[in-house]
């Protein structure tokens, strides 16, 4: 991975010489900084005066502006309070990740007692692919000392720069001097070991010209006498290139993809390590290798562009910009720009996305079929859902919407703004509830199954089903498909019965298939099986207990039955919203599933306040009495605990008024019993043999709110089962419940991912946390069993 050249045409006065490790207010960084995604594109078009071999010439040079506007949210945290003369030098520090070590000397100082001494080393730091240029009284922008540079040919690359410092028109640079300033690092010998990447071992009399991370640096190598420069390469360099690349030529159009990214100015844009085929939008504190793996896909860049293109009625060739714009959950999501201001999405899925084929599929005539209904979604212009293209991959082209993503603004939010937010969110739910299917299961254009596979039509606005565009398939729940074999029989039922009586005939055919003892997927839980594997034929078992329960779990009342469409994520990040406050766009509609309207009845993830008993008893929330007279922490903690209880008890407040069977269906517990029960029982087994079954005790014990009166329950467990499992469930209860608290502490969601900009922070609080909890163990032999399965740290992985 590789990172903007972070650094600047300005007016700062940088000091030409060996950067002073004594230099106040200078930034740490301790392990290599990572630039965000978003920065890539900032390159900056500037007009500098030129002397070359008597001739005097105006010339453009491509360089990393600090006086952007943009420049300095894209530095390492803190960077714009550093004075401007120290604004590039950082200590005790290492170079950017992917950048090269240049000029790397040590020396040692004397105190000014005159009898301490103190060794400090430092180094020059350029982005790959660029030299250092040091020394130089001709180069023409004589505020970035010393430059780091590179020369482009032409064909080489197409990067748009702007004029005007960020604020003027964009232009296309092929060809010429690209240039950045360079970074000054130093470090103490007392700083070494603290550093990540180790660095070289230097002495006063060893100058390396050049190292790169992993690169070994031989005994005598580079050995010197003080004063000689010609070590350092670049020093007499860039005067010839600068020749040479004169004059730069500007083109307003280029035949191929023009890249906007900064790692592709630096990496080959077909190489796999180029970022546009990687994932690099955060970190894993775990098994980071599986995850960056699965995400790994390498396709075709220019014919995705003429794809892009073709889908809006343009050519290629007017495309002045493509970026990568985002990374979610499933799919990598670029930007194209055209010359006349459209913009157009391409979304493409990871390899680990799955159902891949099918998921492509379904959100595409899921987009298109409630598009048609009046919800807010953007457009499709054009999609494949096989990789066997000229792109190498499945892909989805659709309309750029202008737009804010409403998670920027939430917290901003004034209580009016949000309670109306909240108001078109129900207004959209009550859409969805609002249109009727014939079965349950996902949504597909009716001609993208095949003829053996199981649809339900779905008539067309006459009420025509032989007129029929789409129809009621599969279900593209990602939970019901695994990465090596479906998890057959792949559903979409006619009726709740058979829905639920499905879910658990597939999940028992599965485990005959290809169940095998294991230990439970999270670790905490392996002590409660005495740490021994677990069998799925346990599992089984469950399974059948769920079957003979399962038909007495279908609701009375057909309206509670019939089938419904929602939104899987309807969080903040997945909502846009304009100026004025009018959503604009929904996204993100992969794995929606059609479903009994019970089955729905649920407020969505991020507006519900559960665990609270204000918002659970659905009390109007109220501000603390005192509020204003006690700390800034606390008083942040209490207007957060009041924006949740605002938000749950409007959410229900406005669906009581707009949406009332969903109301209605979410306020009865033998309901929510039902779902809770259906839920555990779709759940793919990953070694847990209890929560099944304590579900369906839980719903045993509230029979009669389930079934008429003195129809007795299909199953019976007796006092020993119900208390051996009832008591191993909480404590799986329990340890979820700290797994919860310990990831909170470390700053980690449930797969380990954090921002690229919180990993060192998070990875040193998991160091923390593993090192106190060992010392507490009581035993040696209970210490080495939890440093084995501390759950953040690398370790085998069992589907």
């Amino acid at each position: 991975m590789t990172s903007t050249p972070p650094t600047s045409v300005s007016n700062h006065d940088n000091a030409a010489s060996t950067p002073s490790p004594t230099a106040t207010k200078l930034l740490t960084l301790k392990t290599p900084f990572v630039q965000r995604p978003d920065c890539a594109s900032i390159w900056d078009l500037t007009s500098v005066p030129l002397r070359v071999s008597g001739v005097s010439t105006s010339v453009t040079i491509l360089v990393s502006d600090a006086a952007d506007e943009r420049f300095a949210s894209c530095q390492p945290s803190g960077w714009d309070s550093i004075v401007p003369a120290s604004c590039f030098s950082f200590s005790p520090a290492v170079c950017p990740s992917g950048w090269t070590y240049y000029a790397m000397a040590s020396t040692v100082s004397v105190a000014d007692n005159g009898r301490d001494e103190s060794t400090f080393s430092t180094a020059y730091c350029c982005a790959s692919g660029h030299s250092l240029g040091t020394g130089l009284s001709d180069f023409p922008i004589a505020t970035m000392t010393p430059p780091c540079y590179r020369r482009v040919d032409a064909g080489e690359v197409s990067i748009m720069g702007t004029l005007s410092h960020g604020a003027g028109s964009t232009r296309l640079f092929t060809e010429g001097i690209q240039a950045h300033q360079a970074w000054h690092i130093s470090w103490g010998a007392s700083d070494t070991s603290t550093l990540t990447p180790s660095l070289p071992e230097l002495t006063s009399k060893k100058l390396i010209p050049t190292w790169v991370p992993g690169e070994t640096i031989e005994k005598g190598m580079y050995d010197r006498d003080h004063g000689d420069d010609e070590a350092v390469p670049g020093l007499n360099k860039l005067s010839r290139d600068l020749a040479i690349a004169l004059p730069l030529i500007f083109v307003t159009l280029s035949k191929k993809c023009s890249v906007a990214d900064s790692q592709a100015k630096q990496v080959d844009i077909n190489h796999n390590s180029h970022p546009f085929y990687n994932y690099t939008s955060g970190r894993w504190l775990y098994n980071e290798h599986l995850r960056l793996a699965e995400r790994q896909l390498h396709f075709n860049i220019n014919a995705l562009c003429q794809v892009v293109a073709k889908s809006v009625q343009q050519s290629s060739d007017n495309i002045t910009l493509f970026t990568k714009i985002a990374e979610g959950g499933s799919y990598r999501v670029f930007e194209a720009s055209f010359r006349d201001g459209s913009r157009a999405i391409a979304r493409l899925p990871y390899p680990c996305t799955i159902p891949r084929g099918y998921g492509v599929a379904s959100e595409v005539a899921t987009m298109e079929f409630l598009r048609s209904r009046g919800v807010p979604i953007p457009r499709v212009f054009c999609w494949d859902s096989s990789a066997s293209n000229e792109v190498g991959s499945e892909y989805i082209v659709m309309e750029y919407v202008p737009w804010r993503d409403l998670s920027e603004t939430w917290q901003t939010m004034t209580f009016k703004e949000r309670m109306a937010i909240v108001e078109k969110i129900v207004h959209v739910e009550r859409i969805l509830f609002g249109v009727q299917f014939p079965a349950s299961g996902s949504l597909y254009f009716k001609d993208f199954l095949g003829a053996d596979e199981t649809s339900v039509d779905i008539p067309d606005g006459a009420g025509v089903t032989s007129r029929a565009k789409f129809c009621v398939g599969p279900s593209s729940e990602y939970l019901w498909w695994s990465q090596t074999d479906i998890r057959l029989p792949l559903i979409m039922s006619l009726s709740t019965i058979e829905l639920l009586t499905a879910i658990g005939e597939r999940e028992t055919k599965w485990l005959q298939k290809f169940g095998e003892k294991r230990y439970p997927r999270e670790p905490l839980y392996r002590e409660f099986y005495d740490h021994q594997l677990v069998d799925p034929q346990v599992q089984i078992k469950h399974l059948a207990d769920y079957l003979k329960v399962a038909p007495h779990l279908v609701p009375d009342g057909e309206e509670l039955n019939a089938p419904t469409i929602r939104h899987p994520d309807l969080s903040p990040s997945n909502i846009f919203i304009s100026e004025t406050g009018k959503i604009t766009g929904i996204i993100d509609w992969q794995h929606t599933s059609v479903l009994p309207s019970f089955l729905q009845a649920k407020i969505p993830k991020h507006f519900q306040n559960y665990g609270d008993d204000d918002s659970e008893n659905f009390r109007r929330p109220k501000l603390a009495e005192g509020v204003d007279s006690i700390s800034e922490s606390d008083r942040e903690v209490e207007m957060e605990l009041y924006r949740r209880r605002q938000v749950h008890y409007f959410y229900l407040g406005y669906t009581s008024n707009r949406n009332k069977p969903h109301f209605d269906a979410m306020g009865k517990y033998n309901l929510v019993l039902r779902n809770q029960l259906y839920e555990t029982a779709a759940r793919p087994w990953e070694g847990d043999n209890t929560s099944l079954q304590a579900q369906l005790i839980r719903t045993l014990e509230h029979w009669p709110e389930i079934r008429v009166a003195g129809e007795a329950p299909p199953v019976q467990y007796s006092e020993a089962e119900l208390q051996e499992c009832l008591e191993r469930d909480a404590k799986q209860r329990d340890a979820d419940e700290q797994m919860h608290q310990v990831r909170e502490a470390i700053g980690v969601d449930v797969e380990g991912w954090v921002p690229n900009n919180e990993f060192e922070s998070a990875k040193a609080r998991a160091g923390v946390m593993k090192s106190e909890m060992a010392q507490a163990a009581e035993s040696e032999e209970e210490r080495r069993e939890f440093e084995e399965l501390w759950p953040f740290q690398d370790h085998e992985e069992t589907d």
